[in-house]
């Protein structure tokens, strides 16, 4: 199943392909599909493509002669533009062929203007994938532990950025944070919720809190760590044991029983790249920076879709997938 850094190389394949490319006609999609057509339509466009945890979006953008018309173009008709988020499901995937080697479950078809014309086209074997046209990412998901690692992780308690006056308006201030500028406060912020009453291999499943962290990205941390999936996360301090060395840094603040500069700042961490060595060998990295890293890890390697075994910390084994609290062999 797709995952985040399976989604990142997949918006990095569309862009270097579509670089340059201009497509043109009817977006066509399959009868078969149950997700609804795509009614934006142009003589001239051209593709981009981002991702964002275990989403994808592609904008399109039509094409005019010169900057002036262009601009003049998008003022007068916003159909000019537009946005389809994805979500890979099972098998979903982009390819880039000859209209005659099309694949036969291929969904969604862009098709190029000059010939002889190839096609852009989403491939869905199982159909478990959706797609939409809309250029909002989704509600129900938080920030990518990859590159919006701040977010992911230090927004977590964005208290900590504004100081002391946090315990002193703290009600007043987060009807301030939600209603304007509307920022999620993350993991450890909600750690009181009942979706934290579960499993740890269940938690890091919840894309609403770890987007883009799937089966085998969870069976890699949770290894590293050396943690039990069935680990329970039914409290700040039995997470913080979890996360080690997350309770030097993180402000108890519902109870305020510590002043603010009991805390210090947390250091700033950067994913480890090949031929770099640890200074600090023997200690280990905390789960949500295993999160942030361990997916950079499968990037770097630049392959798509499937992970190399040799990734894998327990390739020398039967890899080890987690599922409900439960060790199976694949």
């Amino acid at each position: 199943m797709p995952e985040g850094p399976e989604l990142h190389l997949a918006s990095r394949f569309v862009n270097k392909c579509c670089k340059g490319t201009v497509f043109s006609g009817n977006i066509v999609k399959s009868e078969v599909h149950k997700s609804e057509e795509i009614k934006f339509k142009s003589d001239a466009y051209t593709i981009s493509a981002t991702s964002r945890g275990k989403e994808l979006q592609l904008f399109l953008s039509s094409v005019q002669d010169d900057k002036k018309s262009a601009k003049k173009a998008a003022a007068i008709d916003p159909q000019s533009h537009a946005a389809i988020l994805f979500r890979f499901g099972m098998s979903g995937k982009f390819e880039f062929t000859a209209e005659a080697d099309l694949h036969k479950h291929a969904h969604l078809k862009f098709f190029t203007k000059s010939e002889p014309r190839m096609v852009l086209s989403y491939v869905d074997v199982r159909r478990f994938g959706r797609f939409e046209e809309t250029t909002q990412w989704g509600k129900d998901r938080g920030p990518d532990p990859m590159f919006e690692y701040k977010e992911f992780r230090y927004s977590i308690s964005f208290y900590y950025h504004c100081g002391r006056i946090f315990f002193q308006f703290q009600d007043e201030l987060y009807d301030v944070i939600f209603k304007f500028n509307h920022i999620k406060l993350n993991v450890l912020e909600s750690l009181s919720s009942s979706e934290f009453d579960r499993p740890i291999c269940e938690v890091l499943l919840n894309q609403k809190y770890f987007n883009g962290i799937g089966n085998y990205l969870r069976a890699e941390i949770l290894y590293s760590r050396k943690n039990y999936p069935d680990h329970a996360t039914d409290n700040q301090q039995d997470f913080l044991q979890i996360s080690s060395g997350l309770h030097n840094w993180y402000p108890t603040l519902r109870t305020g029983k510590k002043s603010f500069e009991d805390y210090q700042i947390p250091p700033d961490v950067k994913p480890k790249m090949k031929g770099s060595v640890s200074k600090n060998k023997d200690q280990k990295a905390d789960i949500l920076h295993l999160c942030h890293s361990v997916p950079l890890e499968v990037v770097n390697l630049g392959k798509q879709p499937d992970v190399p075994k040799s990734l894998l910390c327990c390739h020398s084994v039967p890899l080890e997938v987690v599922i409900l609290g439960e060790l199976r062999c694949t």
